[in-house]
């Protein structure tokens, strides 16, 4: 196995080489322009496409549908429609009574949102990430995964923890946001308008989950959401005209950054199933964007050590968890890079005695403010003879070969 990090940004590309076969996790960035100089379009078309394409199979997981994550695949889907021949999407969880209040949400924006901008957060890509893939790749590329789901690279067998699809808790804010906006539209004397998108939006968000339930995707569920959507389309300048309606713009603008913040409570989390309970140097944790609260969700499916452990949410503050001093990695992925929302490296990072392996030294308040890394009081065990710090580690500069670790920062 080899495991290289894109330096894309703000954003995450990360790649699980093995013989013959990739695992490509995210490919999206926040940044018009990389590191390298780079339009991001024109570094997945000239340098992240082919780097891969002589792998015989390719397979692409997404954590979750935010920009920065999910925009190159995408682009390579549309530049070469069966460049993978497996696709997994997070599946849309449930609340206890068995609504996808996310789904719901991202209809009023699609509706009332869809010709303003600022809302570049909270998109509706989640509405269409089934659709959009089927319809490129063939929906029996495409696997909707949940807790509970598994499949295999590599001839290793990797176990979905998050997100629980059903019995979701969705904060009662965002729930009590969707409900008050219902009611907007569910007052007297509201134009038929109104009631035909509520009807929608129930037959939506039905048929989006009936869709999800099979693995891979079946096109004639693909073809009825597909519809639905073309009905919620023709109701928009009418909706748009509601005398509510800029009641419920307001709503949404003033909720953007909770629905920004449930659809990373609801991103994928995922680790290799581990071979007779033995700690091997396969054990690797991918995070997304999850929020401490679901690392906690999820802490008794965790190992008691890992090989690798991916920071979640970029290694930001508002996504580290003290779980990642109890389950010890030995090495920590940070994909942060510059952007201005996005957050910088938490100063908890330094203090963990995993050596990380960052996009962006100048995101990390710890390397600005001290003019040198916490790696270098850090233990690589990986150096040839014997345990050494990791500034005697001959590979730790860019393109100095194959590391023992077999981690890579890459970038064209």
């Amino acid at each position: 196995m080899r495991l290289e990090v894109h330096n894309v940004g703000y954003g995450e590309c990360i790649v699980i080489r093995f013989n013959g076969e990739i695992l490509m996790t995210d490919c999206g960035s926040s940044n018009i322009k990389l590191p390298c100089g780079l339009n991001f379009t024109d570094y997945v078309k000239g340098y992240i496409m082919p780097r891969y394409v002589a792998f015989e199979h390719r397979a692409f997981l997404l954590t979750h549908c935010h920009r920065d994550h999910s925009c190159g695949l995408w682009h390579i889907l549309k530049l070469s429609p069966h460049y993978f021949d497996r696709i997994f999407l997070p599946a849309v969880p449930c609340d206890k009574s068995g609504r996808p209040v996310i789904l719901e949400f991202a209809l009023y924006v699609y509706v009332f949102l869809n010709r303003l901008t600022g809302y570049s957060r909270s998109n509706t890509e989640v509405l269409r990430i089934f659709s959009k893939a089927a319809h490129a790749a063939g929906p029996e590329c495409v696997f909707p995964m949940g807790q509970g789901d598994s499949f295999s690279a590599g001839g290793i067998t990797y176990d979905m923890l998050w997100p629980a699809v059903t019995g979701f808790e969705y904060a009662e804010e965002f729930i009590e946001a969707v409900n008050t906006m219902n009611g907007c539209l569910m007052q007297p004397f509201m134009p038929d308008a109104a009631h035909e998108f509520l009807q929608l939006k129930q037959e939506f968000c039905l048929a989006y989950i009936a869709c999800q339930s099979f693995s891979p995707l079946r096109m004639e569920y693909i073809y009825k959401t597909d519809e639905i959507m073309r009905q919620i389309a023709r109701l928009v300048p009418n909706l748009l005209l509601l005398p509510c309606a800029s009641d419920i713009i307001k709503i949404l603008s003033e909720s953007q950054d909770i629905y920004s913040d449930m659809l990373n409570s609801s991103s994928i989390v995922f680790q290799n199933k581990r071979i007779d309970g033995k700690c091997t140097n396969s054990d690797i944790l991918m995070t997304g964007d999850a929020p401490p609260a679901v690392l906690k969700s999820v802490e008794s499916l965790l190992y008691d050590g890992y090989y690798i452990v991916k920071a979640p949410h970029h290694g930001t503050k508002s996504g580290f968890s003290p779980i990642l001093n109890d389950i010890s990695p030995s090495h920590i992925i940070i994909s942060n890079g510059a952007y201005s929302g996005g957050g910088k490296i938490s100063p908890e990072y330094s203090k963990l005695q995993s050596v990380k392996h960052c996009t962006n030294c100048s995101s990390c308040g710890f390397y600005t403010e001290n003019d040198y890394c916490c790696n270098d009081f850090a233990v690589c065990y990986e150096i040839k003879k014997s345990p050494g710090l990791t500034v005697k580690c001959p590979y730790r500069r860019p393109n100095s070969g194959n590391s023992p670790c077999g981690i890579s920062i890459i970038s064209g």
